[in-house]
């Protein structure tokens, strides 16, 4: 299944134009040519959903790869990154935040980094629909009917003034939304991007600052 998701997202990648080691994509092709055709009708249906998800957003998307440890990851190009595991359907949107307050730009490599760091990293307090700020769950809430999910969780981290090296992200705020069919939502998630940035940005501050969790 891994290798299949690293073909399938690898065409898509490479004809999009977006940034992916395509040569993978290749190399799959040459090793496994006679897996390839019998997965891929097996899962034609769900890749075919999947394909219709990443074009609806294709033009916000500033990179794009697959990874084993991951699953799907995108950066788009606002700074977002989007991440989702196949297997579980949970949908993350992560900001990452420079020592000054201003939204990074990473790389895919960056964000795969970034998103998965926990050592040198305390928590900075979580936001659920059963606890933390109304207003903040309020706008939650809104992003989570329009992206049709069933639930929802915010989460910051911030790195340790000792362990951040030069530029890295000091904070990292991530929304979490459940959507087992979050493609038919591809739409409305390219035009809640923008303020789902503007969000995380208010809620690193407003809703989830700095020291506002003892961990």
């Amino acid at each position: 299944m891994a290798a299949t998701a690293v073909i399938v997202f690898g065409a898509f990648a490479y004809s999009a134009g977006v940034e992916l080691f395509w040569w993978l994509f290749l190399y799959m092709l040459v090793v496994m040519p006679a897996g390839v055709p019998f997965v891929w009708w097996l899962n034609r249906r769900s890749l075919r959903r999947l394909f219709r998800a990443f074009e609806e957003m294709r033009l916000r998307i500033r990179y794009a790869g697959f990874f084993a440890s991951v699953g799907y990851l995108l950066v788009f190009d606002n700074g977002l990154s989007f991440g989702l595991d196949p297997q579980s359907n949970a949908l993350r949107f992560i900001a990452f935040f420079s020592p000054g307050g201003a939204i990074l730009q990473p790389t895919l490599e960056q964000a795969k980094a970034w998103g998965s760091r926990i050592r040198g990293t305390s928590a900075a307090g979580s936001i659920t629909s059963k606890k933390g700020n109304p207003e903040a769950q309020e706008q939650l809430e809104r992003f989570r009917v329009r992206f049709g999910a069933r639930w929802y969780v915010l989460v910051s981290r911030e790195v340790r003034m000792n362990r951040l090296a030069p530029g890295e992200p000091m904070w990292r705020v991530g929304a979490v939304f459940f959507n087992p069919r979050w493609q038919e939502h591809a739409r409305d998630i390219a035009d809640e991007l923008d303020p789902l940035a503007r969000f995380l940005e208010e809620a690193r501050t407003r809703y989830l600052p700095p020291g506002s969790s003892p961990a």
